[in-house]
């Protein structure tokens, strides 16, 4: 064996031992540099093993294990034979198919010949138990498994029964809810009325609290403000309302049709009220005194059909006031109501309910 083959040798092992990848392929004066230069030889032959395992395994020349198994020295000559009779069509793109039909005809080695039949141990039909170690007989054609013998017990165990238990349901994840509204009037200049919200009745304006921006009346009484029906069903309104002196009263509103008709909930001195306003009249459904011990208080709402609960968070109040409105069964919109030095701010309306 030659210098230059033992550098293939030692690469062809090393390559057969991992999956094969067709690499970039060095032309012939590469192929003839390397064999005057030894310092080029370890990347040519890495180059010429892994192409031949390509074209030998890859392209159906031989199996993976007759590959290891072969004498490397022949392969390698066999591989740069191959590399060789294709090297004209590196340019032309056809290499694959060159190196395809170069490995049919050379390369596709002869099948062994099956293994000859062992002889039957055991010449007549039923097997006799004798005392000593039983041979292993060659597999038989017929599928009729051999009688078991009386006089001595079977060294098998008998096999376990492995119940599979039913697959547990996945759950379905809920949905995430959708932010379908956000305001907290920082981008809104003071002293002007808020983009995007329509004035009702009494009058309204973006007002500041040290840098904080939010939402106040400027009407000395029954101020409405409100975004118009939005058709809005089954949603989840929080918002924080605050009382800065006196006996304020800020509600927000949910469930809005129009000025006359519409639902509301929030602060009026120390209770939690929750109503509705039916025909331009105003009607309490249900009070709660409440324990809420910020200056902002922040009020949960949360709609479903024609019902509704009221609540504050993250608590203050014994339980959720509850009510129904069924002209409210078509959905809205939300807005606010307010009276004396009271603010609005941080509103968000999402749909569907928190878990």
């Amino acid at each position: 064996m030659s210098e230059f083959e033992g550098w293939l040798e030692t690469e062809f092992k090393t390559a057969t031992a991992r999956p094969p990848m067709m690499a970039p392929l060095p032309t012939q004066a590469a192929y003839r540099r390397a064999i005057d230069e030894p310092a080029a030889r370890p990347h040519l032959a890495r180059t010429l093993v892994s192409a031949f395992a390509f074209v030998a395994v890859v392209l159906g020349g031989v199996s993976a294990v007759a590959a290891r198994t072969a004498n490397p020295v022949d392969i390698i000559r066999q591989a740069a034979a191959a590399l060789g009779a294709c090297d004209g069509d590196l340019a032309s793109g056809h290499f694959r198919t060159c190196l395809g039909e170069f490995t049919t005809s050379h390369l596709t080695p002869t099948p062994p010949p099956p293994p000859s039949p062992k002889p039957n141990p055991n010449p007549t039909p039923t097997p006799t138990v004798s005392p000593g170690p039983s041979p292993t007989s060659t597999p038989r054609p017929s599928t009729t498994p051999y009688p078991t013998s009386t006089s001595r017990p079977t060294t098998s165990p008998t096999p376990e029964v492995h119940h599979t238990p039913a697959p547990t349901p996945t759950a379905t994840p809920p949905v995430p809810p959708s932010v379908l509204f956000s305001e907290t009037f920082d981008e809104d200049a003071p002293d002007s009325p808020p983009p995007g919200w329509t004035t009702d009745s009494g009058g309204w304006t973006v007002s500041l609290d040290g840098s904080n921006h939010f939402l106040s009346p400027t009407g000395t009484g029954g101020n409405v403000t409100s975004l118009g029906n939005r058709h809005w069903m089954n949603y989840t309104f929080t918002g924080a309302v605050r009382i800065f002196s006196g006996s304020g009263d800020a509600d927000f509103i949910f469930n809005y049709r129009d000025p006359s008709n519409y639902d509301y909930c929030g602060i009026n001195g120390t209770d939690l009220v929750l109503g509705k306003v039916v025909g331009g009249t105003s009607m309490p459904i249900t009070s709660e005194t409440h324990t809420s011990g910020s200056p902002w208080t922040v009020i949960q709402i949360q709609t479903s059909g024609s019902g509704f609960s009221c609540t504050l968070v993250p608590g203050g109040v014994a339980h959720p006031l509850t009510g129904n409105d069924p002209g409210a069964g078509s959905g809205g919109g939300i807005g606010a109501r307010g009276d004396g030095m009271v603010g609005f701010d941080e509103i968000q309306v999402t749909s569907g309910h928190p878990n």
